[in-house]
């Protein structure tokens, strides 16, 4: 008495071999897709969270940045010169005279040396003599260079002069000279680069 069907053998051992291939065609079809799908959103998600974080420190980063510029150009505009004209060296003078007085400068004497007219500008020379304690001139010269950036200084001397012996704070005489540069009204400057 035989049990086993050699016929029905090979179609149990070609069905024992398909059910794995059919579960595997199954998971194919029906979850590696999802499954994948799902992954790869976990994935972007982890990915737009991490852009937005930047984004926003990014904008963060930007809107001081343009405050810092806002309170820069608010500064500029309290703060500016004309660039041309006549009245420029006038306005130039009076800067120095009142940055002088509020830093206990003495100014003796202020006299043109010399005017350079170049292309677009003009270059005006001004020789400026005083005196002053020595801190308060170093605050001027400081002064000078920060709060009117149309003038150069180009030269200075310091010579200190005689007081009574012992005495702290003895007086300076200094000479210094100024570039004021100016642009021309016949000939305006070309801009080098783009508004911005």
């Amino acid at each position: 008495m035989r049990l086993i069907n050699p016929d029905r053998l090979d179609l149990t051992a070609a069905g024992g071999l398909l059910a794995p291939l059919a579960v595997l065609a199954a998971y194919g079809l029906c979850l590696h897709g999802p499954l994948t799908t799902a992954l790869q959103r976990e994935s972007t998600r982890r990915t737009e969270r991490e852009l937005a974080a930047e984004l926003t420190d990014l904008q963060k980063t930007c809107l001081a940045r343009m405050e810092r510029i806002r309170a820069a150009q608010a500064y500029l505009a309290d703060h500016r010169l004309a660039t041309d004209g006549a009245d420029f060296s006038d306005q130039a003078l009076d800067r120095l005279a009142r940055l002088a007085s509020e830093c206990g400068v003495v100014l003796g004497r202020w006299q043109p040396i010399g005017v350079h007219q170049a292309e677009g500008y003009e270059t005006r020379a001004f020789t400026v003599q005083g005196t002053a304690p020595f801190p308060a001139l170093r605050n001027w010269f400081a002064l000078v260079e920060s709060g009117a950036p149309q003038l150069d200084m180009t030269h200075f001397s310091i010579r200190e002069t005689q007081g009574p012996a012992g005495r702290p704070g003895n007086p300076c005489e200094f000479e210094c000279t100024l570039k004021l540069h100016l642009l021309r009204p016949d000939e305006p400057a070309a801009s080098g680069g783009a508004n911005l």
